[in-house]
């Protein structure tokens, strides 16, 4: 399977299933998630995971086309972006990511976004 359609299904199913979560949850789900970003070893871990999986994207797919593959090489980049920022600058990444988990209403309009986004890098991908 090609790199492209592999990783456009990856973040397509994530988004997703992330997506339907959040909405089936809601409130209880951005409780939970506040309690996770308060516990500063479960940032630092997440911010290795991400940098990780970011890192290994731009390795793999740092592709700067004008079709749709463009797509997975920002997500990749920016995933790549968020691990640095959740290890060498957690407070300032939290001061940034905190109005979304306290405000539910802004929580689902984003998700209302990244459902169809994730549909589209499927359809995408097929």
């Amino acid at each position: 399977m090609d790199t492209s359609i592999f990783l456009a299904q990856f973040f397509g199913w994530y988004m997703i299933i992330m997506g339907v979560i959040i909405l089936v949850r809601g409130e209880a789900f951005l409780e939970e998630l506040l309690k996770e970003i308060e516990d500063k070893g479960f940032l630092l871990l997440g911010g290795y995971l991400t940098l990780f999986l970011g890192l290994g994207m731009v390795i793999l797919h740092n592709i700067w086309t004008e079709d749709w593959r463009v797509i997975i090489t920002i997500l990749g980049w920016l995933t790549l972006l968020k691990g640095i920022l959740l290890i060498a600058f957690s407070k300032e990444y939290l001061k940034f990511v905190l109005p979304f988990t306290k405000n539910p209403r802004l929580t689902r309009i984003l998700t209302l976004i990244i459902i169809p986004l994730g549909a589209g890098l499927i359809w995408l991908s097929s």
